[in-house]
């Protein structure tokens, strides 16, 4: 996943701004969450993730469900 986000800053055509690839990476943190207290946390944010992602390329949403 991070591998796949880091891609878009050497992408010239990337519809991702510098701003939405900031706070992709900011959400996605350094690596998983896996504290019990935290997870719920994380989810959450990785599904914002998800939606500026969804929302740049225009991806349709039934596809965008299943990741």
């Amino acid at each position: 996943m991070k591998g796949f986000a880091l891609n878009f800053q050497f992408n010239p055509f990337s519809p991702v701004t510098d701003a939405d690839f900031v706070k992709i990476h900011e959400l996605m943190g350094d690596k998983p969450e896996f504290a019990a207290d935290k997870v719920e946390a994380y989810k959450t944010a990785l599904l914002e993730a998800r939606e500026i992602i969804a929302t740049a390329y225009d991806f349709d949403a039934e596809n965008v469900a299943s990741w």
